[in-house]
């Protein structure tokens, strides 16, 4: 209590200078430039996504958030957009890496459609959900699909894609559900010939092996794959230490099979 009222007296100005002087990531959304994923796990501490205190923080501010306070920035829009165009009223979604605030509030918030919602999580998250949030039986979380999982109508990525250091994780993924679509919403992009890693150093303490992908590359394996790129944005992303931020870029892709 007492810690709380002395930050309210505390000036915010003061908060920004001490980050800037405690963490030498102030101010990057990325740091380091690595060009496979062998030479960004050798320098990786652990696997960790957040820190425990940083978890905690995350779940209780999930749990103490009403409908009214659903925040709808660009990748959390996408999804129930593209659903609100279809004839369809049934959708089986799989969403990889949805966290705390997966798609399913804000598409049962926006839109009409009856969905059935699977949040592909880490353990931690799975954890967390099933001991402290009663869900309703229109979505499930899990830490892993089963060896034969039922087929998904869209396999989506909000803001997730992008720590899949490895391809063939997407393809274990995709060849087991068979999609219709691929979403991939808010996720860095280079326009280079080969992918780029990174950590992620927004989230300080936390260091987050980050992958860039080429988007030529990914348009190509994605193809060889049976899926074609239907739909794309772009605009600017944070700031990298090693790299210029004229090659790099966030965008969203939809996918469909050919």
């Amino acid at each position: 209590m007492i810690k709380s009222v002395l930050k309210l007296l505390i000036p915010p100005v003061f908060f920004l200078l001490f980050n800037k002087f405690k963490n030498k990531y102030f101010g990057y959304l990325f740091w380091g430039y690595y060009k496979s994923p062998e030479d960004i796990l050798k320098i990786s501490k652990n696997d960790e996504y957040l820190t425990t205190a940083q978890h905690r923080e995350s779940l209780k501010n999930f749990l103490n958030k009403e409908e009214k306070d659903i925040n709808f920035n660009l990748r959390n829009l996408i999804l129930p957009l593209f659903l609100s165009d279809k004839e369809n009223l049934n959708f089986n979604i799989l969403d990889i890496g949805g966290g705390f605030s997966s798609c399913y509030k804000y598409i049962k918030f926006s839109t009409q459609k009856k969905i059935n919602v699977t949040v592909l999580e880490r353990v931690e998250i799975v954890d967390s959900i099933t001991k402290f949030y009663n869900k309703n039986n229109d979505i499930l979380y899990l830490t892993k699909l089963p060896s034969e999982p039922k087929k998904y109508d869209i396999l989506f990525y909000g803001s997730s894609f992008q720590y899949f250091l490895y391809f063939d994780d997407i393809v274990n993924n995709i060849l087991l559900t068979e999609p219709i679509y691929i979403i991939i919403a808010e996720s860095a992009f280079t326009n280079n010939e080969e992918n780029i890693f990174s950590f992620q150093v927004n989230m300080y303490p936390s260091m987050i092996p980050y992958k860039i992908n080429s988007l030529e590359k990914l348009r190509k394996k994605f193809e060889n794959l049976g899926y074609s790129l239907i739909f794309k944005t772009k605009r600017k992303i944070g700031n990298h230490r090693h790299i210029s931020n004229n090659k790099i870029y966030t965008a969203d892709l939809i996918f469909k099979k050919i």
